[in-house]
């Protein structure tokens, strides 16, 4: 990742700097810290899709999905084919209780990246939300698979077969869950 900044960035311009400032506080986790440094930046740069995408995803991560939103769908407008972009605009969706919308776009996500095991988890959360439990199941055991680590997904599939009666398949499921952690 450094590499890659360092050979798109010139260090020289103070723009540069705080931009990999920026992007060294996001890599970090460190929310609050890249959302003050990508403010101006994004600012100054409304068609940058990665600015305004990591700017709404350092709000996201702070729990100010509200403003958050705007920055999102911006990158969504400018970078459409982004599957994590329509990814996170999703989850911003479904936390204002946009189910619809949320929906549209992991389903979005999921047509760009088919095996995107967040956007499929989240995916089965809506549907199972909705009472779509058989989509829902499908959507969690296509998580799991895609990415055999992802926990909440081996979760809710485990609690979703036992909200279906499937009680031998969500032993096995929790019990493969136990071993994992």
């Amino acid at each position: 990742m450094l590499d890659w900044l360092k050979n798109r960035l010139d260090f020289r311009s103070p723009t540069d700097k705080a931009r990999a400032e920026a992007y060294a506080a996001y890599q970090s986790s460190n929310w609050k810290r890249a959302a003050e440094l990508l403010q101006p930046i994004a600012s100054q740069h409304p068609d940058d899709a990665e600015v305004q995408y990591r700017l709404g995803d350092a709000l996201y991560q702070l729990n100010r999905a509200q403003e958050a939103l705007p920055l999102l769908k911006r990158a969504v407008e400018i970078k459409g084919d982004d599957a994590e972009h329509q990814y996170k605009l999703g989850n911003a969706l479904k936390d204002l209780e946009r189910t619809d919308e949320a929906l549209d776009h992991h389903r979005r996500a999921l047509r760009l990246e088919p095996l995107h095991s967040r956007a499929l988890n989240n995916t089965g959360t809506i549907l199972e939300e909705s009472d779509a439990l058989e989509e829902a199941l499908d959507c969690y055991r296509r998580a799991t698979l895609a990415d055999s680590k992802l926990l909440p997904a081996h979760t809710n599939l485990a609690v979703l077969l036992h909200k279906l009666g499937r009680y031998a398949e969500a032993t096995e499921v929790y019990e493969a869950l136990l071993r994992m952690q």
